[in-house]
Parts: C-alpha cells; sequence; structure tokens
C-alpha cells in the first residue's frame, strides 16, 4: 500500500506498534519511511498496562524514544483495544505532548476540523456496531464508500469539508488466502464487540 501511494504521489502517515517487548516493525518502518510517508506511534499504553496510568506513561515515552531511532515521529494515534475496559484516547493530556515532543494526536488533535472519516475498522467501510471507537468528526456518506467506486470518487471531487481516510493495510491482503484469514478473525471479532456492546449499554 505504500508503494502504492508513493507511485501515486500520495503521502501517508504509517502509525506502528510496538510489541510487548517494546519492538517495533524496523525494516518495515525504514522501507516506509524511504518512500515519504510519515511514521507515528500507534499506542495502547494504557490498555497494555491495565488501566495504571504512571505504568503507561513510562512505557509510553520509552516505545517513542525507540522508535524514534527508527524514524522521526512527531504525531501519535491511540489503538482502539475495544476488548479493553481502558480507552487509551485516556493516557494523554496537553503536558505529555509537550514533554514527548509532538505535534498532537491523529484523533483528539482534528477533532475539531470536523472531517468526513472513513475507516475499515472491523473489516468494513461501514464498521457500524462492530465500531467500538475508532471515531472521529463525520461519519462518510453511506453511499459514497469505496466499494461504488463512481460515488466514491465524485464525493471526494466534490466536497470542501476536510476528508479522513483511516485503512489498516493488513486488512488488504493481495492474495485470496490472506484475505480470507482476516475476514474470518474481523467476523469472530466482531461478534465479541457485539456482546462487549451490548454489555456496556445495558450496564
Amino acid at each position: 500500500m505504500a508503494q502504492m501511494e508513493n507511485r501515486l504521489g500520495v503521502r501517508a502517515t504509517y502509525y506502528f506498534r510496538a510489541d510487548a517487548r517494546g519492538v517495533f516493525s524496523a525494516a518495515e518502518i525504514a522501507m516506509i519511511a524511504g518512500l515519504g510517508h510519515e511514521i507515528g506511534y500507534h499506542y495502547e499504553d494504557l490498555s497494555f498496562c491495565k488501566g495504571h496510568r504512571d505504568l503507561a506513561l513510562i512505557r509510553f515515552h520509552r516505545n517513542i524514544e525507540t522508535l524514534r531511532q527508527l524514524a522521526p515521529c512527531v504525531t501519535v494515534s491511540m489503538h482502539g483495544a475495544p476488548l479493553s475496559r481502558y480507552h487509551n484516547q485516556d493516557l494523554l493530556g496537553e503536558d505529555d505532548f509537550v514533554q514527548a515532543s509532538l505535534l498532537g494526536d491523529a484523533v483528539s488533535s482534528v477533532s475539531s476540523f470536523a472531517p468526513y472519516y472513513l475507516t475499515d475498522t472491523g473489516g468494513c467501510w461501514l464498521a457500524g456496531k462492530s465500531n467500538l471507537r475508532d471515531r472521529v468528526g463525520k461519519y462518510w456518506p453511506a453511499h459514497a464508500v469505496p466499494v461504488n467506486m463512481p460515488a466514491f470518487k465524485g464525493f471526494i471531487a466534490e466536497t470542501r469539508q476536510p476528508l479522513y481516510i483511516s485503512t489498516h493495510p493488513e486488512r488488504w491482503s493481495a492474495t485470496m488466502p490472506g484475505y480470507m484469514s482476516i475476514k474470518m478473525a474481523d467476523m469472530a471479532i466482531n461478534a465479541v464487540k457485539r456482546v462487549v456492546r451490548l454489555a456496556r449499554f445495558s450496564g
């Protein structure tokens, strides 16, 4: 996806998660940064640390510094972690952005612009009930999602509002077995999300 965007003259931001040891995908980051794309930190420290904010901030700053050894990083984006009771967006305050030398967050810092927001969270463009936390701005018109390419292109060409498209490249495998594998995983996770949504609503 990064190579395709590069060929089309599109510059995107790729947010990377760290594993449990704080290790990032160094080779992929180097390749994507080399294509001219921005690299950011896809943080999930509050959910990882079970809501312990002090521990989460230590992990957050440590991972930011580790990532910066691989590529410049000036923005972050929270990982939704929908099955966790802890919302990673709650971790950072204004002072934390200053302390980490960050320009902003991919959700909280753009909310005031009220962009039209399109995401493939949950494995489909109109995630609906499978999307518990991945929201910002206005809902993208249902008739203009990429499965209707003429309407999608027309909407992009005509609107004067900011547009925000969030994708998860692992969902778009070039092979049918790869695509079906992630599709089945999405279906299973979405079923759990529906139960979580009902539990939260009834609670």
